[in-house]
């Protein structure tokens, strides 16, 4: 048990040093058995040399249970990562699309929204899921994407801070032209996320919300459509 705790926790360099354990136990039965054959008669050699080599498959045999489970537990921790990215990915994202909603509504005329509240547009949204596992995202399906989709959310809230910010005094409204600005880059990231959150699932992320969440990709995207046709 010691032993164990004393090993590195990434399976990778797990799995190295119990290819050099097992090189070096190879050597040490080596090292004893080698100078008792020269002076050993020829049934004695033949029954140590069958040790020897009964060890060195016993101990080839332990490696390949030990990276069979290393490559269970890598496989195992991917689906576990993806499944949490979608998660947080799906959440984040309705976010997105209500966003979206607002900036049509801004375009329309129908709800006007002054320069000091656009924040309310949409909160920055701090991940969770996504700093907890960044140093595994390349385990992903397609792990840029997921980059690329965090990435929006960050150029979003800068182009937010810029219309807040922008000329007029405190009752100054946010203009359509800016609404549309960002809309489009609403909309990027509503796209990533569909592609994204579209891969096969595992049997563990609930199907009805990956569902329910590709249909309001799928309404916001015609709507948007229709308010920015470029």
């Amino acid at each position: 048990m010691r032993i164990w705790k004393l090993m590195p926790s990434d399976p990778a360099e797990r799995y190295n040093c119990f290819v050099l354990i097992a090189i070096l136990i190879g050597l040490l039965l080596l090292f004893i058995f080698v100078p008792a054959l020269i002076q050993s008669r020829a049934g004695e050699v033949a029954a140590a040399i069958g040790s020897i080599i009964g060890g060195i498959v016993g101990a080839g045999g332990a490696v390949g249970a030990v990276y069979f489970l290393i490559d269970r537990q890598r496989h195992e921790d991917a689906a576990n990562v993806s499944d949490a990215i979608r998660r947080e990915i799906i959440e984040f994202n309705e976010m997105v699309i209500s966003a979206l909603s607002i900036c049509e509504q801004i375009k329309s005329g129908g709800v006007s929204i002054m320069r000091k509240d656009a924040h309310n547009i949409m909160r920055n949204l701090d991940p969770i899921i996504y700093k907890a596992v960044a140093d595994r995202i390349g385990l992903l399906p397609h792990p840029q994407f997921v980059v690329k989709f965090y990435a929006r959310l960050v150029e979003i809230q800068q182009l937010i801070e810029v219309i807040a910010v922008g000329p007029g005094d405190d009752s100054a409204l946010v203009p359509g032209e800016e609404a549309t600005t960002l809309a489009n880059s609403l909309i990027i990231t509503i796209r990533l996320a569909q592609s994204i959150i579209s891969q096969v699932a595992d049997p563990s992320l609930d199907e009805q919300v990956h569902r329910i969440s590709l249909a309001h990709i799928d309404t916001a995207l015609e709507s948007a459509k229709r308010t920015f046709p470029n």
